[in-house]
């Protein structure tokens, strides 16, 4: 049955994203793999995103830049202005530039941000009540741009992995060491983490 709702929402992820909403809320045995199917629904989309290139969007300058990154070494990087400060954005264009379809950048960004955003829902819903979780869901993904994800990518990964890793830090106090290296790295991606 997974396996056919996850080739639906291959095949038709706007139709199956309000069927994989309504079974994230009704069945609370399978909360990540509906939180998986939500966030494949959009990486779907988001891998259907082609902007043009007289729009002026953040993913184009990302394209740009990526197919500028194959050029580029560690070392020259570190040397350029555009990754002095932001060697986690350099890896992170450099690892995509290796597949040679940009276009699973914004695909991969998205698939992680609302993964974690819909799985944090199902972590933090204390009451399992059914109303509450879609009221909570609703209200989520009404208020995440997505194209901050697909388009913006660094600053929406960022405060996603930023909330679970606090999150998880908070869970576990063991984990504290780990969570400031992820942060640091994470500085390293986009500065507006200090905030």
């Amino acid at each position: 049955m997974i396996f056919s709702i996850f080739l639906l929402t291959m095949v038709f992820p706007v139709v199956m994203l309000p069927i994989n909403l309504i079974m994230f809320v009704k069945d609370k045995r399978h909360p990540k793999i509906y939180a998986f199917l939500i966030a494949f629904g959009f990486a779907a989309i988001a891998f259907n995103f082609d902007p043009s290139f007289d729009q002026d969007t953040d993913l184009i300058r990302h394209y740009v830049t990526m197919h500028r990154t194959q050029n580029h070494t560690f070392l020259t990087a570190m040397q350029s202005d555009a990754f002095a400060s932001l060697m986690g954005y350099y890896v992170l264009l450099k690892i995509f530039s290796f597949a040679k379809m940009p276009v699973l950048l914004p695909t991969f960004i998205t698939l992680l941000g609302y993964y974690i955003l819909v799985y944090m829902v199902s972590k933090l819903d204390v009451y399992k009540n059914s109303f509450n979780r879609f009221v909570t869901i609703y209200l989520l993904l009404a208020s995440v741009s997505f194209l901050g994800f697909c388009s913006g990518i660094r600053q929406y990964t960022v405060f996603v992995i930023f909330l679970l890793t606090f999150y998880m830090e908070t869970q576990n106090s063991k984990l504290k060491p780990l969570a400031f290296v992820i942060y640091f790295l994470l500085l390293t991606l986009h500065a507006s983490l200090v905030l």
